[in-house]
């Protein structure tokens, strides 16, 4: 299988996370949030060997610069995907709180 279709099947985490999180919430960012580090992993992980195992006296080449980008690219969708969890973890606090503190008022 080609590093090419390994990594498509990899995505397929978020694919599916992505459709179910209409219905689940919880699970569909679980899903995306765990495809998008299996995906991390083997895009660092691959572009490290790549270019580490390339002979010293050849100098850059073509395939240097889009595994760099490649690795570029995955850790910048890793930093958005963590401020979006963050920032929709943050929302629900607060509207966890104002409910509480709702409930609280209507009670009392």
């Amino acid at each position: 299988m080609g590093v090419g279709v390994g990594l498509a099947i990899l995505a397929i985490f978020m694919i599916v996370g992505v459709l179910i999180q209409l219905n689940f919430p919880r699970t569909g960012r679980a899903l995306i949030c765990f495809g998008a580090l299996l995906l991390t992993f083997f895009v660092f992980d691959i572009g490290f060997f790549m270019i580490t195992e390339r002979r010293a006296g050849s100098g850059i080449m073509p395939a240097d610069v889009y595994v760099l980008l490649s690795i570029i690219l995955a850790a910048a969708c890793d930093v958005a995907i963590v401020f979006e969890e963050l920032r929709i973890r943050r929302f629900e606090r607060i509207v966890k709180g104002n409910s509480q503190m709702f409930a609280s008022a209507t009670n009392g």
